[in-house]
């Protein structure tokens, strides 16, 4: 299981009227998109628009990974497709597919981690009837060219938030200890994980943040 899938949100995936839902982050949080959702999602503090959008089969298992995704998004009046119709290529922006339990979106931690790369290419299709955005996510396995040693480094910061090691002491009442949000708390300097950490793994919890 991927980082978050905590006791709650396993006990949510064994009852059989678990709903999940897909929740896919473009840009360090600039375009967030809900799967086939006629409503927006709140989910950890963050609003994520209901939108027909979905991606190509992905496998985080350590023998078998598949480390390109097909993002398919209707060109539906949205900021994202706007962007691109505006001339600038998505090439490069980070790019993570989450899943979560749709009867526990109060929990932080109630997700899946499916997906964590770049987009690395895009175009425009025509099918059913319908005008498609076609994207290319990426992993980058190579960042930096280090091998990791997988069990003993991890990209999420381990502190307990608002604990000694943290130290925020602030009103914020929420932390998904990912590198960005430890910036935007002014806590930069007591992250406690590997911003260079590569792969995402379901197994372990290990993959490359994309606030990093």
């Amino acid at each position: 299981m991927g980082k978050g899938a905590n006791a709650a949100m396993l006990a949510h995936i064994a009852l059989p009227f678990n709903k999940p839902i897909l929740l896919y982050d473009i840009g360090d949080g600039t375009y967030r998109f809900a799967k086939e959702q006629t409503a927006d999602i709140i989910f950890n503090g963050f609003t994520w628009r209901g939108a027909a959008i979905g991606h190509s089969p992905v496998s985080n298992a350590r023998d078998a990974s598949i480390d390109e995704t097909n993002i398919k998004l209707a060109v539906i009046a949205n900021e994202f497709a706007a962007y691109i119709a505006a001339g600038n290529s998505p090439n490069g922006l980070n790019v993570i597919i989450d899943q979560v339990d749709a009867d526990a979106l109060g929990d932080p931690l109630n997700y899946i981690r499916e997906f964590a790369g770049q987009i690395d290419g895009w175009q425009y299709l025509e099918e059913e009837g319908c005008s498609w955005l076609s994207i290319r996510g990426r992993r980058n396995h190579g960042t930096f060219g280090k091998i990791i040693p997988r069990r003993r480094y991890k990209a999420m910061c381990p502190w307990i938030f608002k604990g000694t090691e943290c130290g925020y002491a602030g009103g914020e009442t929420l932390c998904d200890r990912t590198p960005a949000r430890c910036d935007a708390l002014g806590m930069t300097d007591n992250f406690g994980g590997f911003r260079w950490v590569p792969h995402p793994s379901q197994s372990d919890g290990i993959y490359d943040p994309h606030h990093g």
